[in-house]
């Protein structure tokens, strides 16, 4: 159950993404991180545009995204099976995938500013 009772969409956002009713297997968030231009997926705050940052736990060898399935399985082919979600106000999300746990989380610690590109696969969260 996600508690919904504020009228503050900030802690309405807060709520959901705290929540933990997806088992041990679901993805777990990590934090907002400042989102490049002015894509209509993000999570718009004080003049900035945020994405929620999730990751998960275990590798992802299988397809995850929405994305163009040849597309994903050369990353997954290549290595890249740690995963981490972008999810905004959209349906519309995206994942990154990485070649090591220690890669996935060393870019999420250093990451101020993410720039979605052509390495991000398109998710329908």
């Amino acid at each position: 159950m996600i508690h919904n009772g504020s009228k503050d969409p900030v802690i309405n956002m807060v709520n959901y993404l705290a929540n933990s009713s997806g088992g041990a297997d679901a993805p777990r968030f990590y934090a907002f991180i400042e989102v490049a231009d002015d894509p209509y997926w993000t999570w718009k705050y004080a003049g900035k545009n945020y994405a929620a940052v999730s990751y998960r736990e275990d590798p992802v060898p299988d397809i995850y995204s929405d994305d163009d399935p040849a597309k994903e399985q050369v990353q997954i082919d290549k290595g890249r099976v740690w995963v981490v979600s972008l999810g905004g106000s959209d349906n519309t999300s995206y994942i990154k995938r990485f070649h090591s746990k220690k890669k996935m989380l060393d870019w999420m610690l250093k990451t101020k500013l993410i720039k979605v590109d052509e390495s991000y696969l398109w998710w329908n969260s």
